[in-house]
Formats: structure tokens, C-alpha cells, sequence
């Protein structure tokens, strides 16, 4: 599964950038709750429906100015992860972002559980899921009778979630309200200094929003692609298939390798010096000279503790252990340590050669 890991909210996650894995998480979910959850079929509010709502057992929540997401806590080559979903559409992308993110649940959790709620950020710049509702619990579909919904969250929450410090969110059940208490909630809620936008009612088939500014109420249905599905049964098929998903994924340059074998990047020794940029360092190779030192590039540090050190040691040159990364054509430090510096001319072989390997979109 291709990833990239990526800030999000009050942490990191690693978003996935392979379509194919993307899809089959999608049509996954589609196959277990009968629809495409992408897709959620809510209706407008209209003064037609007052007495409706009158008639029925409706309760109500509100909307926030968040982002609707989907969480879904499943299990990956048998690992706990808690994937975020978001609903945005985009015309430049064939699926959503779907974003793996830290969370701490019970075990029995991730045997397949899907909440629909927003990514919300407060005024204190604290982030937060805010669930509004279950749509899958413990493998099987929740209730679709809004109390026994919420009491289905109501032990999600109370029992089996508890907060750590790398989540990047606090996860939170909305308030729900009967409609006589709408004024009194919405007060409450602006004291609270939560901004909302409008309020949703359940109870009817299909929930209803009403909007306090019109503008909101325009949506555009997500229409992600299908992919072919794979054959078990057909191996050769199936890999051609995944072989020419990946290629069109990919940058595409003249003479590109896509078959990269068992490629392992090479360790150089090289000479590592500060630069007016902070967190920017530029590499150096021996020349054939005697002592002679050419640049052939620049370097990130992604170990935070080895970060904090080069900045605070008072030296402007340092001998360092480092790879290539082809993706994004730099230098990761691995040590810093003394040895013999590697000649230019194995670097630039080693970038040569890797020039030539496919490039995923997102490292263009």
C-alpha cells in the first residue's frame, strides 16, 4: 500500500495515495452498509415538512463549520488502524483523501466499525471528531432508529475510546436535542463558542438539514471510479492489471524502468554543511583531487533528535552516513559518524540510475 506521511490536525497520519487500495477500501464499505457511502442521500429542509416533523418522534443535531468525514476502524494485514475519510470532492482527484491516523479504541472495535461525523477545529486551535452517528458497529450494521443509534455511541465512547496525546483529535458524540429545546441547545452551543451553520433532524427515513445561509445547501454527489475487479483465480491477469493501475499513477519519463528488481539504495559517506536555510544542508563528494569536494545535492533530516543536535552543535561541516531518496531527490541522514568521503562519481551513478524509476504523482 502506497503511503505518505502527512500532517494532520493536532498530529501526523499517513495518507494513502494508491487508487487501487483507495477503491477497494470504498467498495468494501459500500458492500457491508448497501450504498455508496460517499453518496448520502439527505434531504433539504422545506416549511412543507413542518408538520411532519411535528407528527414524528424527530430529535436534532447541530452542524458545525467542520468537514464531514467518515472514521472507520478496521484491521490491515491484521494491524489496528483507524482511517479518516473525508467527503470533500474534487475534480482533480478520482477518490477522496483517506488518511491513516492514530486512535486508541478496544480490540473488539476494529472488527469493523464506521462513524459519520466532522473534523472540526476550535477557537483554541484544538482539533476534533465530532460523531453524529454510527453506521457500522462490531462488523454488522447500527440501528437506523436514531435513540438506539445514539445509545450505540454512547458505548463506543463511554467504553471503548479513550484519548492519547499523538491521536490528532479528541473524539466527541454530538449533543442531540428535542425540537422543543432547539433555541435553549443553540444558545448553550454559543456559549460553548462552537460556530454552526445549520441543524439536521432525524427520525424521518432520510435525515433533513436546514441551512441558516442558503449558500450551504449546494452539494455535488461524489462519483469515484470503478476499477476492475480482481479474479483470485487468475494471478498473471490480476498483475497485469495492478502493473498498468501503478504505471498510470505514475510521472512519466523517457526510458523509464518500472521494473526496479530488488534495488536497495546505497550508503555514502559524504561531507554535510550547514546553510542560511534553516533545516536546508548541502552534500559533498570527493573528487578525484587529492582533496577536492564537489556538491551533488541536499539533505533532510526526518529524526527529530539528530535535527535538534546538528542545530545546536556549533560546527558548520560534518561527516555523515546518508541514502539517496529518488522519490524527492534528496539525501536522507542516516549517522553521524566519520569515514572515508565516497567519490562524486558513485553518487551521481547512483542518481542516474534512480532517475529512471517510476515517480508516484504525489512526489512530482
Amino acid at each position: 500500500m502506497d503511503t505518505h506521511k502527512t500532517r494532520y490536525c493536532n498530529s501526523s497520519g499517513f495518507i494513502i495515495k494508491n487508487d487501487r487500495a483507495k477503491h477497494d477500501i470504498i467498495q468494501g464499505l459500500e458492500d457491508q452498509v448497501g450504498y455508496n457511502p460517499l453518496n448520502l442521500f439527505e434531504k433539504s429542509y422545506s416549511d412543507r415538512l413542518k408538520d411532519t416533523l411535528k407528527d414524528k418522534d424527530i430529535v436534532a443535531t447541530y452542524i458545525s463549520l467542520g468537514k464531514y468525514a467518515y472514521m472507520y476502524l478496521t484491521r490491515i494485514y491484521n494491524e489496528n488502524v483507524a482511517l479518516i475519510i473525508e467527503m470533500d470532492s474534487n475534480s482533480n482527484n478520482s477518490y477522496p483523501k483517506i488518511i491513516s491516523v492514530p486512535c486508541s479504541f478496544n480490540d473488539e472495535i476494529y472488527d469493523g466499525t464506521l462513524l459519520y461525523g466532522e473534523v472540526y477545529r476550535s477557537y483554541s486551535k484544538k482539533w476534533y471528531f465530532l460523531c453524529e452517528r454510527a453506521i457500522l458497529s462490531y462488523g454488522t450494521n447500527s440501528p437506523t432508529n436514531t435513540l438506539k443509534n445514539i445509545e450505540v455511541m454512547n458505548k463506543i465512547f463511554d467504553q471503548k475510546y479513550s484519548f492519547t496525546p499523538i491521536s490528532p483529535f479528541i473524539i466527541q458524540q454530538k449533543a442531540y436535542f428535542n425540537l422543543n429545546d432547539i433555541g435553549e441547545s443553540i444558545d448553550k452551543l454559543k456559549e460553548s463558542r462552537i460556530p454552526i451553520k445549520g441543524i439536521k433532524f432525524y427520525g424521518l427515513k432520510v435525515a433533513m438539514n436546514y441551512y441558516f445561509n442558503t449558500n450551504h445547501y449546494n452539494k455535488n454527489d461524489y462519483e469515484f471510479k470503478k476499477l476492475p475487479q480482481l479474479k483470485n483465480l487468475d494471478v498473471d491477469k490480476d498483475k497485469k492489471l495492478l502493473i498498468r493501475e501503478m504505471q498510470n499513477e505514475m510521472i512519466h519519463t523517457d526510458n523509464i524502468i518500472f521494473d526496479i528488481g530488488s534495488y536497495v539504495p546505497k550508503l555514502f559517506y559524504l561531507e554535510m554543511r550547514k546553510t542560511p536555510t534553516y533545516g536546508i544542508y548541502d552534500l559533498y563528494a570527493r573528487t578525484n583531487d587529492k582533496y577536492g569536494l564537489k556538491k551533488v545535492g541536499t539533505a533532510r533530516i526526518v529524526m527529530m533528535e539528530m535535527s535538534s543536535q546538528i542545530i545546536i552543535d556549533t560546527r558548520k561541516v560534518f561527516i555523515v552516513t546518508c541514502k539517496y531518496d529518488y522519490l524527492f531527490k534528496k539525501f536522507n541522514i542516516i549517522h553521524i559518524n566519520k569515514g572515508i568521503i565516497t567519490l562524486y562519481d558513485d553518487v551521481i551513478d547512483e542518481i542516474n540510475l534512480t532517475s529512471k524509476f517510476p515517480i508516484p504523482n504525489y512526489a512530482e
